[in-house]
């Protein structure tokens, strides 16, 4: 038996499959069998691609986790919108993206208080069932140095805080807020929910077995397995068989033997069931469609053929009548059958392949060349018709589906329950309970021992076996169920399209060839015992022997707070690990059947360990667990609304996450600021030696000749966004040109990496302008389902019952985990750099060839979150191009994606403007003449300052190479080159 571990079922066979082909180069195998199943073969060249690419990194990163709902969001759509369409939201008014936040609130204030309530119900469930086995404990039971008694009051108090939680839980405010909203849409928007940010937690590893003699029965998932679509045919009672006529001399018979109702043996007359006529035909049917009874009939009525030569005689003529063979050619006869009996939209298949010609209709291509499906479909429709060409036997009715009928060669294997016993290496030793008591998690253990990668956790330095190690076992019901059929995804991919890589599916298709079954189940029970708890069936919360006070206690106060969460009991004895972290080995597997065989595997010989449990450092049958939250997790990446940061962007523009613009003017070293929409505001230049630095307002507006103080005390100033206005002033640097210098030559080099696959810009802007960049907002969060779960030891609990101390949890929420912004293997990925909680004099840039004091890049102590609220998010101020999205890489828990819809910036793109210094200009007849480079659909236009007015014109006059000193006057001016409509060559 081959045994496989994975994170899930299509990732250990994808593993297994590698291993026992016979094919060169496993690693690969299971790396192009992976991109198979997770969708991502497309358009890739060959394999050693495939090893690179980031989205397969990141969807087999996902799939090793399972998902649960976050709760709900709401959103103001058109009704007739399409998913990504610009939708006109800025039509609505401004106070409605006030409404919506706070409908946001108010529901994600409900969603936390439900999954805090399910929380403490359980926790009150731990606590209650403590109790008990104090309570209830036997003469030689420890009492753990508790009395029953204080437990109890420690519970009461919790199922107060519980009460009082439930009291102040209500859906009437959302449900009040929603109807406001409703009332103020205009005709043809509506109000919304979708799904909020999910949960997520950690798959438990899968355990695939592999051999002759674990087939599971077809009856799990092997219904459709005869038809194309995967459903099963089924008939209605007038289409059941009835009459079956043997033809004379196929079993010695003399004439011909029809046999039905009145000559077969029978049900009595009257059956006191519903439907007792169906009931009836049914084992009519039964008895024409069983070779044996048939045979015996036969030969109870004169056929001389002996009894075994006339059963298999007629199931061969039974076969050809349920699954009928694909013929070469049809008769127009046949044909005209066809037709006559299935509807014209299912004609067209079959004579899509039977091609008329001459009076024949011929199958083109040959049956060998076709699909799978292809036969299936065809089989299908032969079977409706009651095509009779494979058979010899004439049967009244149509043939029922071939999962009809099954002969056993020996006792099916029915699994029944799995037990599993791992042990487990953690690297981070919390001793069990009261062997170590104080011993903590250090918060700096994530960042000590591992390091961000891609998108998960490499383990720093050499990976040795650690000493500690803890045992950890369950036996669960299993559910067997058919495997992944890497087979039939192979054969599809290969018709759906050409690829380099169809060689190598080819190869590993011919390898799959009598490839003997599988069997999978994961180790249920793994994430909940590493939490001290075990998944196991409860019986109702009830004490029948209680008396005052605890009968109360106990049967009605317990049970009613608790309600139904009693899904998992305390393991008071085990270990505590809420980060899984660590190696894993398998001590032993046990699968027991319904007819009380079993399968036992002690300490396996070989486990076949799937690519992303594995680790060069580790000998065979280790398992490496990566860094892991056991319970559900989230990693909250929200946009903020820029005009107001305590409140989160929703689906109205007015709540923007884009506090304003800025672009690089190379010509004149300068960076032009913007507000959020589009209006330019005045520009960072530095001096030719970029030593320092000038504020110079907009070219022909009323702030031009302010100073920077100046210009934010006026009124244009003052309506500036606060972040936008606190980076802008941290750039000026008290004029010193260091910070803005080494800012905009770290932005170039970084854009360089992230431009978006659809980015262009024509030549001549590239030259003169850099690319607008988004000041834009959001705040970073982690948080666990219902707050974290904590130690069910009894050390904790006498702790808290005796001296009054919290509840336990090993600092575990105190760790720092890093997170990463930005991702430059990713083409769409738009994050230039970010400033974290307001200081604009540290900006973190992604690639720099110079760092400074003020510009760096960012290492992974950059960005850490912890489980404590008070260091469990973070504001997060970012550059970014608008037109790609931010990946947040944790390593933790899958990649996160941010964007902002283009309905929140194509208008404030189309505002863009830039000047450039231009002097001296020369002027003939009163206009300028020089040369402008073309910019596609953009605008120039001089602008002259005259002491009392600014001047513009759009009209140069024409220059060529020859001096000419004829057309006076002519005059030397200076002045500006404004150009406008910037970005319309540039998305």
């Amino acid at each position: 038996m081959n045994i496989a571990i994975g994170n899930t079922s299509s990732q250990a066979l994808a593993a297994l499959i590698g291993q026992v082909s016979g094919l060169p180069d496993p690693h690969n195998i299971e790396t192009l069998l992976d991109a198979l199943q997770l969708g991502k073969l497309k358009g890739v060249a060959n394999i050693a691609e495939l090893n690179r690419l980031e989205d397969l990194a990141i969807a087999l990163h996902t799939s090793s986790y399972n998902s649960g709902e976050g709760g709900y969001i709401w959103e103001v759509r058109k009704i007739d919108d399409e998913p990504g369409k610009t939708n006109n939201l800025h039509l609505l008014s401004e106070t409605m993206g006030e409404d919506l936040n706070k409908l946001y609130d108010l529901q994600s204030a409900y969603d936390m208080s439900v999954s805090d309530i399910e929380a403490m119900r359980s926790q009150i469930f731990m606590d209650w069932y403590r109790f008990m086995l104090i309570f209830r404990r036997g003469n030689k039971e420890p009492d753990h140095g508790m009395d029953a008694s204080d437990i109890a009051t420690l519970i009461m108090g919790e199922m107060d805080t519980l009460n009082q939680k439930k009291n102040n839980t209500s859906t009437k405010p959302i449900e009040e807020q929603a109807n406001k909203i409703r009332q103020k849409l205009p005709a043809g928007y509506e109000l919304t929910t979708a799904s909020a940010p999910r949960y997520w937690q950690p798959a438990e590893p899968v355990i695939l077995f592999q051999g002759k003699d674990i087939k599971p029965p077809e009856r799990y998932g092997g219904d459709g397995r005869f038809m194309a679509d995967k459903t099963m045919l089924c008939r209605l009672s007038p289409q059941l068989i009835t009459a079956v006529s043997i033809p004379a001399n196929l079993v010695g018979n003399a004439a011909e033997l029809t046999f039905n109702k009145s000559n077969t043996p029978g049900l009595p007359q009257t059956i006191p069931l519903d439907y007792s006529e169906q009931i009836q035909a049914l084992f009519t049917e039964s008895l024409l469609l069983n070779q044996l009874t048939l045979a015996a009939l036969a030969i109870a009525n004169g056929a001389t053929t002996n009894f075994t030569t006339a059963s298999q005689l007629i199931k061969s003529n039974r076969l050809g009548f349920v699954t009928p063979t694909i013929i070469g050619k049809l008769t127009g006869a046949q044909a005209e059958q066809i037709r006559s009996v299935i509807s014209q939209e299912d004609a067209d298949f079959p004579f899509s392949l039977y091609i008329l010609k001459n009076d024949e209709y011929v199958l083109t291509p040959a049956e060998k060349d076709l699909s799978e499906d292809q036969r299936k479909r065809l089989v299908y429709i032969f079977i409706s018709v009651s095509a009779s060409w494979a058979t010899q036997l004439v049967y009244s009715g149509v043939a029922p589906s071939a999962v009809y009928f099954v002969e056993w060669d020996g006792n099916p294997w029915l699994p029944y329950s799995f037990s599993w016993n791992i042990t487990y290496y953690p690297f981070a030793d919390i001793q069990p309970d009261g062997k170590s008591p104080g011993k903590n998690y250090s918060p700096d253990f994530i960042l000590d021992n591992f390091k961000l990668g891609d998108v998960s956790y490499a383990f720093k330095g050499e990976m040795k076996i650690p000493a500690q190690y803890q045992s950890y076992k369950n036996e669960i019901f299993m559910s067997p169920h058919a495997e992944e059929n890497f087979q039939v995804q192979i054969r599809k991919f290969l018709d759906a399209q050409e690829s380099p890589l169809d060689d190598d599916l080819r190869k590993i298709l011919a390898a799959l060839t009598n490839f003997p079954p599988v069997l999978s189940q994961s180790l249920n029970g793994l994430n909940s015992a590493m939490i001290m708890r075990r998944e196991v069936m409860q019986l109702e919360i009830r004490d029948p022997a209680a008396v005052a006070p605890y009968a109360k206690f106990t049967n009605v106060d317990v049970k009613e707070a608790v309600g139904p969460m009693t899904q998992t009991a305390p393991s008071p004895g085990n270990f505590y690990n809420p980060v899984r972290a660590g190696l894993m080995s398998i001590s032993s597997l046990t699968i027991v059947d319904v007819f009380g065989r079993n399968i036992e595997i002690n300490t396996p010989e070989k486990l076949i360990v799937a690519n992303n449990l594995a680790h060069k450092d580790l000998p065979v049958n280790f398992v490496y667990l990566e860094p892991r939250l056991v319970q559900p997790a989230r990693l909250s990446f929200r946009w903020l609304a820029a005009a107001n940061n305590e409140r989160e962007a929703n689906s109205h523009p007015a709540t923007s996450p884009i506090c304003g613009w800025i672009l690089a003017n190379h010509l004149d070293s300068s960076l032009w600021i913007y507000d959020h929409e589009g209006e330019a505001m005045g520009s960072l230049i530095l001096s030719e030696d970029v030593t320092r630095v000038v504020w110079q307002g907009v070219p022909g507006s009323d702030t031009f000749g302010l100073n920077i103080r100046e210009f934010f005390d006026s009124e244009r100033g003052r309506n500036a966004n606060p972040e936008l206005k606190k980076l802008v002033i941290a750039l000026f640097n008290n004029g010193n040109g260091d910070y803005l210098n080494a800012f905009m030559r770290a932005n170039d080099i970084t854009f360089n990496t992230i431009q978006p696959a659809s980015y262009r810009q024509t030549g001549s802007k590239a030259v003169l302008l850099g690319t607008p960049i988004a000041v834009t907002q959001a705040r970073l969060g982690l948080d666990v389902r219902g707050g974290p779960a904590y130690s069910t030891g009894w050390t904790d609990l006498r702790n808290e019952v005796n001296n009054g101390a919290p509840k336990n949890d090993n600092g575990f929420t105190k760790i720092k985990f890093p997170v990463r912004l930005g991702n430059m293997e990713q083409t769409e990925d738009g994050l230039l750099g970010y400033f974290k909680d307001g200081n604009y004099d540290q900006y973190y840039v992604m690639k720099t060839n110079n760092p400074t004091d003020k510009v760096k890049q960012p290492d992974e102590s950059t960005i850490t979150l912890t489980l404590d609220k008070a260091t469990s998010e973070t504001t997060i101020t970012m550059l970014m191009d608008p037109r790609g999205a931010i990946h947040a890489t944790s390593g933790l828990l899958p990649v996160k994606k941010i964007d902002i819809p283009p309905a929140q910036f194509a208008d404030a793109l189309e505002n863009l403007l830039v000047a450039f210094l231009t002097t001296p200009v020369l002027y003939n007849n009163n206009m300028p003449a020089f040369p402008v480079p073309p910019v596609g659909e953009s605008e120039w236009t001089w602008l002259q300052n005259e002491l009392t007015k600014w001047s513009a014109s759009q009209t140069f006059n024409p220059v060529d190479d020859r001096a000419n000193m004829t057309d006076p006057p002519q005059e030397i001016r200076e002045g500006w080159l404004l150009l406008s409509n910037i970005n319309n060559q540039q998305s």
